[in-house]
């Protein structure tokens, strides 16, 4: 917690300093972590929208920076397990897209880089398994 209070701090006297922003989101995707384990979903859920928010915001200034990408993609995928466990399905489905999305637009710029390509294999298994489980088999096939 200590290092969220911080960079929050660093972040009101330097809004403009990126670096912050993203290590910000980080730690709110760490902090998510640790409350999902300790089995407080509604704060893990809190702290990945903030995580997200915070780099989608990176994402939409510095869309070239393929690490804000995919740090996006991991808060995405770490959002539709959380709703996939609360059987929030059109959540779950939806996060898992814009995994996919983020995944392929990362992947396709870097192919020769594995974490990218395991990126973008896990968000069609996840968005895949998501539409099996709710029915649509053909569009999961194609997924």
């Amino acid at each position: 917690m200590q290092g969220i209070t911080k960079a929050k701090s660093l972040n009101h006297k330097r809004p403009e300093d990126r670096e912050n922003q993203f290590e910000l989101g980080r730690a709110y995707l760490a902090l998510a972590s640790l409350r999902d384990d300790g089995g407080e979903q509604s704060e893990a859920e809190k702290d990945l929208v903030r995580a997200r928010d915070l780099l989608q915001k990176l994402v939409d200034t510095h869309p070239e920076e393929p690490e804000y990408v995919e740090e996006l993609a991991r808060a995405e995928n770490s959002l539709g397990i959380l709703y996939g466990r609360a059987k929030r399905t059109a959540a779950r489905e939806e996060a898992y897209r814009k995994v996919v999305d983020l995944a392929v637009r990362v992947s396709g710029d870097r192919p020769h880089v594995p974490a990218y390509q395991a990126l973008l294999a896990r968000g069609h298994f996840n968005l895949g398994s998501t539409l099996l489980d709710s029915g649509q088999i053909e569009e999961a096939a194609r997924s």
